[in-house]
């Protein structure tokens, strides 16, 4: 088991995350977040996705001015650990929104009806962007909800996530809509609105004499 010591003020929004198995580390964290006393929990993590991303993530609102404790251990400590078992520990201060605004679609919304790859651009001065929750509600504002499509972690080639409109009955009318999250919990949500159509531009044709 590890131990770090920070210092952090009441009121402070901090996040703290493991990068171990998303850079190729054998560690499946567990990350604790404890208070002055170096013994109580006032928060941890075991995945930031069950079963998916075995990499530990915190976020808390410090409940007071003064000295703090990150604990870093194996999901199965002590049966494992060792000189391969790396990692890197991230501490950010965070009270800014990320901000974000869709690709594609655009403002407009006109999609076609047919698989599409939703893009967002996504930006955090602080901690930086942790992931980017895409979902979709249908023409039926009436009779359906809001349906999570997934959520993308890795921006390295842009935040996006591919969606097969074929097998929508009724998409013009809905709406998309995309959760963006910083490493400290913050988010921001943005929409694109009354989906419909391209625009279909048919030949012209003259004949003459």
């Amino acid at each position: 088991m590890d131990y770090y010591r920070f210092q952090g003020e009441q009121g402070d929004l901090i996040g703290a995350w493991i990068e171990a198995q998303s850079k190729g580390s054998p560690l499946d964290s567990y990350l604790s977040l404890l208070d002055s006393d170096g013994r109580s929990v006032l928060t941890k993590n075991d995945d930031q996705v069950q079963y998916v991303r075995a990499d530990s993530w915190v976020t808390y609102s410090l409940p007071r001015t003064g000295t703090y404790y990150l604990k870093v251990q194996a999901w199965d400590h002590p049966s494992s650990g060792d000189e391969p078992y790396q990692y890197t520990l991230h501490l950010a201060k965070d009270h800014q929104d990320p901000v974000g605004v869709f690709i594609y679609p655009d403002v407009n919304g006109k999609v076609p009806l047919t698989r599409l790859i939703l893009r967002v651009f996504a930006s955090d001065g602080q901690s930086g962007i942790s992931r980017v929750r895409f979902q979709w509600h249908s023409a039926d504002w009436e009779n359906t909800g809001w349906v999570t499509l997934g959520e993308d972690w890795d921006g390295s080639d842009g935040w996006s996530y591919t969606f097969d409109a074929s097998r929508i009955a009724n998409l013009y009318g809905g709406a998309f809509y995309a959760r963006v999250y910083d490493w400290a919990g913050n988010w921001l949500g943005i929409g694109v609105w009354n989906l419909s159509p391209p625009n279909i531009y048919l030949p012209l044709i003259v004949k003459g004499r």
